[in-house]
């Protein structure tokens, strides 16, 4: 085996797991952030480091209308507190 092909899988492999480590913390797919990592190697580790966190299971972002503070809030809730200006408003 090629020792240069050695050294990339072995990076690559690197990334990925890296990568797979970072998703949990931003609630997303380990397999996807694995295959960013694998794929794009130190391109898919920035991107998986600046990638926004997403909204817990069963929860939404929502952005207060007032203020633009963005909050995490039930999907069937129907109105939303803002935690910042405490403006009430309908969940849409």
């Amino acid at each position: 085996m090629d020792p240069i092909f050695l050294v990339w899988l072995i990076s690559a492999l690197i990334f990925g797991l890296v990568c797979a480590g970072i998703a949990p913390t931003k609630n997303r797919s380990g397999i996807a952030f694995f295959f960013a990592g694998f794929v794009l190697s130190l391109v898919g580790l920035i991107i998986c480091i600046t990638a926004p966190m997403a909204p817990p299971k069963g929860m939404r972002a929502h952005k207060c209308p007032k203020c633009n503070a963005e909050t995490n809030v039930d999907e069937d809730s129907q109105t939303v507190e803002c935690w910042q200006c405490h403006l009430v408003s309908p969940n849409t």
